[in-house]
């Protein structure tokens, strides 16, 4: 595992993350102190979700938990819960950590990663691979 100090902020990602499909997004619907939201997911990984409102959240600050639901769509289709700290407010879009997802629900994340990296960057496609080497969203 590389030395994570020599690495800059946006390379230290230990998941891959990916973008949702416009067509095809990932539901969240995400209650912490003082709000509860339905939205879709801006991006995802195995290590959490950012979400982006078109308001903010009185009660959203760095540090708080908060509680979420995910939907992911077809074709895993299934919806899991997991509890999670926010880690960055920044305008309308914030950031959730896991900090609770069991290995299923885990395995579900990991799977919906990996078919959008697949779809996004075909054998051979040098900007994929480099993208999925440095956690980069497609």
């Amino acid at each position: 595992m590389p030395d994570k100090t020599n690495i800059s902020t946006a390379n230290r990602r230990e998941f891959i993350r990916v973008i949702p499909d416009r067509l095809a997004p990932v539901r969240v619907d995400i209650n912490g102190e003082g709000f509860i939201e339905v939205t879709n997911a801006v991006d995802i990984s195995e290590g959490g979700i950012r979400i982006s409102v078109r308001h903010r959240f009185t009660g959203c600050h760095v540090d708080l938990p908060a509680a979420v639901i995910i939907y992911l769509p077809p074709p895993i289709a299934r919806h899991f819960s997991a509890r999670g700290r926010i880690r960055h407010v920044l305008g309308d879009s914030f950031g959730v950590q896991f900090i609770s997802l069991n290995p299923i629900d885990r395995a579900l994340v990991r799977d919906y990663v990996e078919r959008a990296v697949k779809k996004e960057a075909p054998a051979g496609n040098f900007f994929g691979l480099f993208r999925k080497m440095f956690g980069l969203a497609p």
